[in-house]
């Protein structure tokens, strides 16, 4: 991670820019009896790709924090890929390979790699990163110019996550 003028200089022609990001905390955290399936996916998914002047439908990748397949529906829905209630269904119409409709979690995700702890937020972001730059090798999304990264932090008792988070690139 360098400034743009600093990879100039040292010649590096292959670069991803950070275009949009959005966050929230404590999401719904004053609701004594929350709707658990309503997260803050709802407000920061919208608002990344509104900063970033695109629409769900041109991301052309998706790197989603999805320690569980539900976490992955939720997002598709409450982000704009798919209406509410329509997740299961997209993720059966849709060809989420590398060169698919939308590619999802190209490098397997965590889930593919035991959800890491930790490391799970940043294994999504490399992956991410990997794909704009061209290195992604047999999993490498044709032509690709942007990808959103997302995050997930804190599980509370009795509703959803309280931190979510996402994150657009772009190369």
């Amino acid at each position: 991670m360098m400034t743009a003028a600093r990879a100039e200089r040292l010649g590096l022609a292959r670069r991803v820019y950070p275009v949009a990001y959005a966050e929230i905390a404590n999401f719904n955290g004053a609701d004594q009896t929350p709707d658990i399936t309503e997260t803050g996916f709802s407000v920061v998914g919208p608002e990344a790709v509104a900063k970033a002047g695109l629409t769900a439908a041109e991301i052309q990748q998706f790197h989603p924090y999805d320690d569980f397949l539900v976490a992955v529906m939720l997002q598709l829905e409450q982000i704009g890929f798919c209406p509410r209630g329509h997740g299961s269904q997209f993720l059966r119409d849709s060809d989420l390979s590398p060169a698919g409709d939308l590619p999802i979690n190209t490098g397997g995700g965590q889930i593919g790699a035991g959800q890491p702890g930790l490391a799970g937020g940043g294994l999504n972001l490399v992956e991410a990163v990997r794909q704009l730059m061209g290195e992604a090798g047999a999993r490498q999304v044709p032509n690709p110019k942007n990808a959103m990264v997302t995050g997930i932090g804190v599980i509370p008792y009795g509703r959803n996550w309280c931190s979510s988070n996402v994150l657009i690139l772009a190369n």
